[in-house]
């Protein structure tokens, strides 16, 4: 009767349920692995050597967690590339458990596939890309036009301002003395707005690469603002795309200026390191409620954060 209730639970549970041997051969499935690898009845799968199963890049690893299973491990889920008996692939999650099968150790693998999610996952990624380079482009619009319009609208008036200042007679000598001060304030406006400009579009990251463009911004915080920043890095590529030198250009700047603003500290860190896998950004600060970021990026465009970092 106990038997008859544990079967009608495994038939009832969605996702595929196959029980392999010491060996690794299929002895038991339900009806859901039928359907998951494309069977078309049960004994096609008993019998199989479960690594026919499973990519040829993965097999190494999941003998090892098979192993580890028979000597009484459970490892948790994990996902990998498997295949179907037509010969197709699909992304699964799964997971291993020691039981005894008719007095022998085995593993009773849980698999699902996760397929949908995984292309759900894509989507989303591509989207947020998306929306990072229209945010990038319209920054750039602005930058363009601040940059063509305001820029050079104060060029000509500081110009003309000091024109005018230059034909006043010496007896004006206390206008002439207010119109300097104007022409001063004229031309602090526009550093401030050709900072702004930068800001919003980082030209410097095409022409002189991401660590000069990132030296560039620490040496500008440092000088205006009390705040001293030191600058690592370390086996940066020359070939990284312009989406992640982007982004990561982002993440420095925007984890400074918070420094900057609610920290309180008077000494920064930035380190930039990478891998042949990943670009490695950690941003640290001696003040109150420091701020601690280590952030990785893939040979794609997607972060992930690690400790209390952040991600984009």
């Amino acid at each position: 009767m106990a038997e008859a209730r544990y079967r009608a639970i495994i038939e009832a549970v969605p996702d595929a349920i196959l029980v392999t041997d010491g060996d690794g051969f299929i002895v038991f499935t339900n009806s859901a692995a039928v359907d998951l690898f494309a069977a078309e009845s049960r004994d096609r799968l008993i019998g199989l050597d479960m690594m026919k199963l499973i990519h040829l890049k993965d097999r190494e690893d999941v003998e090892k967690r098979r192993q580890c299973v028979l000597l009484g491990f459970t490892p948790p889920f994990a996902e990998r590339s498997r295949l179907r008996l037509d010969g197709s692939e699909f992304m699964s999650e799964s997971r291993g458990v020691p039981v005894t099968w008719n007095g022998e150790p085995a593993i009773l693998l849980v698999v699902r596939d996760i397929t949908p999610r995984k292309q759900a996952e894509a989507a989303l990624q591509n989207l947020s890309a998306r929306l990072i380079n229209a945010h990038e482009d319209e920054r750039g619009r602005i930058a363009r036009e601040l940059h063509d319009d305001f820029s050079q609208s104060l060029a000509i008036l500081t110009v003309d301002l000091e024109l005018f200042r230059v034909r006043l007679p010496k007896s004006q000598q206390s206008f002439t003395d207010f119109l300097a001060s104007q022409i001063q304030r004229t031309k602090e406006i526009s550093s401030r707005l050709q900072t702004m400009t930068h800001q919003l579009q980082p030209f410097i990251i095409e022409h002189i690469g991401l660590v000069s463009a990132i030296r560039s911004l620490c040496n500008e915080l440092s000088e205006r603002y009390d705040l001293k920043i030191a600058f690592t890095h370390q086996d940066i590529p020359r070939g990284l795309s312009k989406n992640v030198s982007l982004c990561v250009f982002r993440i420095v700047q925007k984890a400074l200026r918070n420094v900057i603003k609610h920290s309180g500290a008077q000494t920064a860190l930035v380190e930039l390191n990478a891998t042949p896998a990943e670009v490695v950004v950690r941003i640290l600060d001696t003040g109150s409620g420091s701020i601690r970021r280590a952030i990785k990026c893939g040979k794609g465009s997607g972060f992930s954060a690690c400790g209390n970092g952040f991600a984009l």
